[in-house]
Protein backbone atom coordinates (compact mmCIF):
# COMPACT_ATOMS: atom_id res chain seq x y z
CA UNK A 1 0.00 0.00 0.00
CA UNK A 2 1.13 3.67 -0.60
CA UNK A 3 0.65 4.53 2.66
CA UNK A 4 3.29 1.90 4.36
CA UNK A 5 5.95 2.48 2.01
CA UNK A 6 7.85 4.44 4.39
CA UNK A 7 7.41 1.58 7.04
CA UNK A 8 7.44 -1.16 4.60
CA UNK A 9 10.28 -4.50 5.30
CA UNK A 10 11.55 -7.25 2.98
CA UNK A 11 13.59 -9.84 4.76
CA UNK A 12 14.78 -13.65 4.99
CA UNK A 13 12.67 -15.34 7.06
CA UNK A 14 9.19 -15.70 8.38
CA UNK A 15 8.54 -13.38 10.86
CA UNK A 16 8.74 -9.61 11.09
CA UNK A 17 11.69 -8.44 12.64
CA UNK A 18 11.84 -4.29 14.31
CA UNK A 19 11.72 -2.12 11.11
CA UNK A 20 15.69 -1.02 9.65
CA UNK A 21 15.90 1.61 6.83
CA UNK A 22 17.41 0.71 3.92
CA UNK A 23 21.08 0.64 3.82
CA UNK A 24 23.89 -1.10 1.75
CA UNK A 25 27.16 -2.81 2.99
CA UNK A 26 30.23 -3.41 1.44
CA UNK A 27 32.99 -5.38 2.85
CA UNK A 28 36.58 -4.40 0.60
CA UNK A 29 39.16 -6.27 0.49
CA UNK A 30 43.07 -5.48 -1.30
CA UNK A 31 42.19 -2.07 -0.84
CA UNK A 32 45.45 0.21 -0.24
CA UNK A 33 44.38 1.89 3.24
CA UNK A 34 46.01 5.98 3.17
CA UNK A 35 48.15 6.24 6.07
CA UNK A 36 47.04 9.96 6.58
CA UNK A 37 43.85 8.85 7.17
CA UNK A 38 45.28 6.46 10.36
CA UNK A 39 45.50 8.50 13.98
CA UNK A 40 48.72 9.13 15.64
CA UNK A 41 49.56 6.13 17.66
CA UNK A 42 46.46 3.98 16.15
CA UNK A 43 48.65 1.06 14.98
CA UNK A 44 49.04 -1.04 18.61
CA UNK A 45 51.72 -3.68 18.97
CA UNK A 46 48.94 -6.24 19.61
CA UNK A 47 47.84 -5.58 15.83
CA UNK A 48 51.02 -6.88 14.56
CA UNK A 49 51.47 -10.45 14.21
CA UNK A 50 54.77 -11.89 15.74
CA UNK A 51 57.50 -12.18 13.03
CA UNK A 52 55.62 -9.92 10.68
CA UNK A 53 57.92 -7.19 10.48
CA UNK A 54 61.34 -7.71 8.07
CA UNK A 55 64.63 -6.46 8.45
CA UNK A 56 64.22 -3.77 5.77
CA UNK A 57 61.89 -2.40 7.92
CA UNK A 58 63.93 -2.03 10.88
CA UNK A 59 66.91 -0.33 8.69
CA UNK A 60 68.40 1.32 12.31
CA UNK A 61 69.81 -2.24 13.61
CA UNK A 62 71.88 -3.98 11.25
CA UNK A 63 73.77 -7.20 11.28
CA UNK A 64 77.64 -7.69 12.10
CA UNK A 65 80.36 -10.76 12.15
CA UNK A 66 81.95 -12.38 14.67
CA UNK A 67 85.82 -12.48 14.74
CA UNK A 68 85.71 -14.96 11.90
CA UNK A 69 84.52 -13.37 8.70
CA UNK A 70 84.59 -16.39 6.50
CA UNK A 71 80.77 -17.95 6.34
CA UNK A 72 81.25 -21.39 4.95
CA UNK A 73 77.12 -22.04 4.51
CA UNK A 74 77.23 -19.11 2.05
CA UNK A 75 80.23 -21.03 -0.18
CA UNK A 76 80.88 -22.11 -3.62
CA UNK A 77 82.57 -25.21 -3.71
CA UNK A 78 84.42 -26.10 -6.85
CA UNK A 79 84.73 -22.59 -8.34
CA UNK A 80 87.80 -20.09 -7.43
CA UNK A 81 87.64 -16.34 -9.36
CA UNK A 82 90.80 -15.44 -10.84
CA UNK A 83 92.86 -12.48 -11.31
CA UNK A 84 90.57 -11.10 -14.14
CA UNK A 85 87.60 -11.54 -12.10
CA UNK A 86 86.21 -14.46 -13.79
CA UNK A 87 84.88 -17.19 -12.08
CA UNK A 88 86.36 -20.86 -12.88
CA UNK A 89 85.59 -23.87 -12.53
CA UNK A 90 88.35 -26.46 -9.97
CA UNK A 91 87.31 -28.97 -7.69
CA UNK A 92 90.27 -27.81 -6.00
CA UNK A 93 89.02 -24.83 -4.89
CA UNK A 94 85.73 -22.85 -2.80
CA UNK A 95 85.49 -19.63 -3.24
CA UNK A 96 83.56 -17.13 -0.26
CA UNK A 97 80.84 -15.13 -1.05
CA UNK A 98 81.19 -11.12 -0.70
CA UNK A 99 82.79 -10.12 2.61
CA UNK A 100 82.31 -6.88 4.15
CA UNK A 101 85.86 -5.41 4.85
CA UNK A 102 87.21 -1.84 6.12
CA UNK A 103 89.66 0.36 4.47
CA UNK A 104 93.31 0.83 5.05
CA UNK A 105 93.51 -2.59 7.45
CA UNK A 106 94.96 -5.91 7.43
CA UNK A 107 93.45 -9.23 7.32
CA UNK A 108 94.61 -12.77 7.89
CA UNK A 109 93.44 -15.87 6.59
CA UNK A 110 94.32 -19.48 6.98
CA UNK A 111 93.04 -22.63 7.64
CA UNK A 112 95.10 -26.07 8.56
CA UNK A 113 96.71 -25.88 5.45
CA UNK A 114 99.17 -23.32 5.32
CA UNK A 115 98.59 -22.25 1.79
CA UNK A 116 96.31 -19.46 3.45
CA UNK A 117 93.97 -18.05 -0.01
CA UNK A 118 94.98 -18.98 -4.06
CA UNK A 119 93.21 -15.40 -4.94
CA UNK A 120 91.55 -12.31 -3.38
CA UNK A 121 89.46 -10.24 -5.09
CA UNK A 122 88.78 -6.67 -4.64
CA UNK A 123 85.38 -5.40 -5.10
CA UNK A 124 83.78 -1.44 -5.12
CA UNK A 125 80.53 -3.53 -4.76
CA UNK A 126 78.13 -6.60 -4.09
CA UNK A 127 78.11 -7.49 -7.70
CA UNK A 128 80.53 -9.42 -9.94
CA UNK A 129 80.50 -6.48 -11.99
CA UNK A 130 82.54 -4.09 -9.62
CA UNK A 131 85.98 -6.35 -9.23
CA UNK A 132 88.86 -4.00 -9.45
CA UNK A 133 91.57 -6.01 -11.48
CA UNK A 134 95.53 -5.22 -10.32
CA UNK A 135 94.25 -4.38 -7.10
CA UNK A 136 93.94 -7.44 -4.76
CA UNK A 137 96.73 -10.10 -4.68
CA UNK A 138 97.01 -12.92 -7.47
CA UNK A 139 99.35 -15.14 -5.62
CA UNK A 140 98.83 -17.45 -2.65
CA UNK A 141 98.77 -15.66 0.76
CA UNK A 142 97.66 -15.88 4.49
CA UNK A 143 97.25 -11.84 4.84
CA UNK A 144 96.29 -8.98 2.61
CA UNK A 145 95.95 -5.12 3.16
CA UNK A 146 92.78 -3.46 1.60
CA UNK A 147 93.27 0.26 -0.31
CA UNK A 148 92.27 3.31 1.74
CA UNK A 149 89.25 4.09 -0.28
CA UNK A 150 87.24 2.50 -2.70
CA UNK A 151 87.20 -1.32 -1.68
CA UNK A 152 84.18 -2.91 0.03
CA UNK A 153 84.29 -5.95 -0.28
CA UNK A 154 86.01 -9.43 -1.03
CA UNK A 155 85.97 -12.48 -2.22
CA UNK A 156 88.02 -15.25 -1.23
CA UNK A 157 89.65 -18.63 -3.32
CA UNK A 158 90.45 -20.78 -0.69
CA UNK A 159 91.58 -24.91 -0.83
CA UNK A 160 88.28 -26.57 -0.49
CA UNK A 161 89.80 -29.38 1.67
CA UNK A 162 90.05 -26.38 4.08
CA UNK A 163 86.86 -25.38 4.31
CA UNK A 164 85.70 -26.28 7.38
CA UNK A 165 88.89 -24.59 9.50
CA UNK A 166 89.12 -21.39 7.69
CA UNK A 167 89.23 -18.25 9.50
CA UNK A 168 89.24 -14.75 7.98
CA UNK A 169 89.88 -12.10 10.49
CA UNK A 170 91.33 -8.59 10.84
CA UNK A 171 95.08 -8.84 12.00
CA UNK A 172 98.38 -9.90 10.49
CA UNK A 173 98.43 -13.80 12.28
CA UNK A 174 96.21 -16.45 13.47
CA UNK A 175 94.02 -16.77 16.20
CA UNK A 176 91.91 -19.36 18.06
CA UNK A 177 89.29 -20.72 15.50
CA UNK A 178 85.77 -19.56 15.93
CA UNK A 179 82.62 -20.43 13.85
CA UNK A 180 81.25 -17.63 11.47
CA UNK A 181 78.42 -15.94 13.70
CA UNK A 182 76.45 -12.97 13.38
CA UNK A 183 75.27 -10.40 15.69
CA UNK A 184 72.35 -7.52 15.50
CA UNK A 185 73.65 -4.22 16.29
CA UNK A 186 71.40 -1.27 16.70
CA UNK A 187 72.61 1.67 15.36
CA UNK A 188 73.02 5.33 17.05
CA UNK A 189 70.02 6.39 17.88
CA UNK A 190 69.46 10.32 18.97
CA UNK A 191 68.33 9.97 22.25
CA UNK A 192 70.84 10.32 25.17
CA UNK A 193 68.06 9.06 27.34
CA UNK A 194 68.51 5.00 25.94
CA UNK A 195 70.99 3.05 28.11
CA UNK A 196 73.09 0.30 26.94
CA UNK A 197 70.73 -2.16 28.50
CA UNK A 198 67.69 -0.83 26.68
CA UNK A 199 69.44 -0.94 23.43
CA UNK A 200 69.89 -4.73 23.88
CA UNK A 201 66.73 -5.51 24.66
CA UNK A 202 65.37 -3.64 21.45
CA UNK A 203 67.65 -5.91 19.81
CA UNK A 204 66.59 -8.69 21.45
CA UNK A 205 62.58 -8.12 20.38
CA UNK A 206 63.14 -6.76 17.16
CA UNK A 207 64.86 -9.90 16.49
CA UNK A 208 62.37 -12.10 17.91
CA UNK A 209 60.04 -10.10 15.47
CA UNK A 210 61.97 -10.41 12.52
CA UNK A 211 60.58 -12.97 10.06
CA UNK A 212 62.28 -16.70 9.44
CA UNK A 213 62.10 -18.27 6.69
CA UNK A 214 63.12 -22.20 6.70
CA UNK A 215 62.91 -25.06 4.49
CA UNK A 216 60.95 -28.14 5.82
CA UNK A 217 61.81 -31.89 6.66
CA UNK A 218 59.03 -32.86 4.40
CA UNK A 219 60.51 -31.07 1.40
CA UNK A 220 63.67 -33.38 1.44
CA UNK A 221 63.59 -36.61 0.25
CA UNK A 222 66.83 -39.11 0.64
CA UNK A 223 66.55 -42.87 1.83
CA UNK A 224 67.34 -43.50 5.46
CA UNK A 225 69.53 -46.58 4.50
CA UNK A 226 71.37 -47.15 1.39
CA UNK A 227 73.65 -50.62 0.46
CA UNK A 228 76.56 -49.35 -1.93
CA UNK A 229 79.31 -51.33 -3.42
CA UNK A 230 82.77 -50.82 -2.15
CA UNK A 231 84.99 -49.18 -4.62
CA UNK A 232 81.97 -47.33 -6.19
CA UNK A 233 81.49 -43.87 -6.50
CA UNK A 234 78.45 -42.62 -4.83
CA UNK A 235 76.80 -39.57 -5.94
CA UNK A 236 73.96 -37.26 -4.09
CA UNK A 237 72.66 -34.15 -5.94
CA UNK A 238 70.93 -32.25 -3.43
CA UNK A 239 68.67 -31.03 -6.45
CA UNK A 240 67.13 -34.36 -6.71
CA UNK A 241 65.87 -34.73 -3.30
CA UNK A 242 64.75 -30.87 -2.46
CA UNK A 243 61.79 -29.44 -3.28
CA UNK A 244 62.05 -25.49 -4.12
CA UNK A 245 66.02 -26.37 -4.83
CA UNK A 246 66.48 -22.91 -6.43
CA UNK A 247 65.80 -21.05 -3.44
CA UNK A 248 67.33 -23.44 -0.77
CA UNK A 249 70.90 -24.27 -2.37
CA UNK A 250 72.84 -21.77 -1.00
CA UNK A 251 71.26 -23.12 2.81
CA UNK A 252 72.12 -27.00 2.69
CA UNK A 253 75.71 -28.99 3.60
CA UNK A 254 76.24 -32.19 3.09
CA UNK A 255 79.22 -34.20 4.66
CA UNK A 256 80.21 -38.23 5.33
CA UNK A 257 81.84 -40.20 6.95
CA UNK A 258 83.52 -42.05 3.75
CA UNK A 259 87.11 -41.21 4.08
CA UNK A 260 87.38 -39.85 0.39
CA UNK A 261 84.06 -38.08 0.44
CA UNK A 262 84.11 -34.24 -0.90
CA UNK A 263 81.72 -31.79 -1.84
CA UNK A 264 81.98 -30.22 -5.61
CA UNK A 265 79.58 -27.27 -7.08
CA UNK A 266 76.36 -29.85 -7.68
CA UNK A 267 76.85 -33.04 -5.23
CA UNK A 268 78.54 -35.37 -2.24
CA UNK A 269 80.49 -37.71 -3.93
CA UNK A 270 82.06 -40.82 -2.01
CA UNK A 271 83.47 -43.84 -2.81
CA UNK A 272 83.68 -46.46 -0.07
CA UNK A 273 87.25 -48.52 -0.13
CA UNK A 274 86.01 -51.14 2.32
CA UNK A 275 82.85 -52.83 3.84
CA UNK A 276 81.30 -51.13 6.65
CA UNK A 277 78.66 -48.44 8.11
CA UNK A 278 79.00 -45.03 6.64
CA UNK A 279 76.85 -42.12 7.53
CA UNK A 280 75.69 -39.04 4.91
CA UNK A 281 74.63 -35.87 7.19
CA UNK A 282 72.56 -33.29 5.62
CA UNK A 283 72.31 -30.38 7.34
CA UNK A 284 69.44 -27.53 6.26
CA UNK A 285 69.83 -23.93 7.21
CA UNK A 286 67.28 -21.14 7.08
CA UNK A 287 66.77 -17.41 6.36
CA UNK A 288 69.01 -16.45 9.23
CA UNK A 289 71.72 -19.24 8.43
CA UNK A 290 70.69 -20.96 11.93
CA UNK A 291 70.11 -25.15 11.78
CA UNK A 292 66.80 -25.69 10.96
CA UNK A 293 67.10 -29.29 10.61
CA UNK A 294 69.87 -32.17 10.56
CA UNK A 295 69.01 -35.45 8.76
CA UNK A 296 71.44 -39.19 8.52
CA UNK A 297 71.70 -41.23 6.29
CA UNK A 298 73.13 -44.90 7.05
CA UNK A 299 74.93 -45.85 3.74
CA UNK A 300 76.10 -49.75 3.83
CA UNK A 301 79.04 -50.37 2.03
CA UNK A 302 78.42 -54.36 0.67
CA UNK A 303 81.15 -57.00 -1.58
CA UNK A 304 81.00 -55.85 -5.60
CA UNK A 305 79.73 -59.33 -6.30
CA UNK A 306 80.19 -58.92 -10.15
CA UNK A 307 81.41 -55.88 -12.70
Amino acid sequence: LVGEKDAFQLEAGTSATPYVAYSVSETLTGIKIDSSALAPSSVTNATLANRSVSAAKVDFITTQAGKNLFNKKTKKVGYFVNENGVEQANATYTLSDFIPVISAQTYFGRGNATTGMRFVGFYTDKTDASFVKGAGPTTATTTFTTPASGIAYVRLSILTADTASFQLELGTSRTAYEEYKESFVLKNIASDGISQTAREQIVADVKTSLATEKPLTSDFALAAKIYWPVGRQLEIYPENCLKLYEKWKGYLDLTSTITSSKQTGRALKATPAATGTYTVTTTAYDSNYETAYTLTTQVQAVPLTSQ
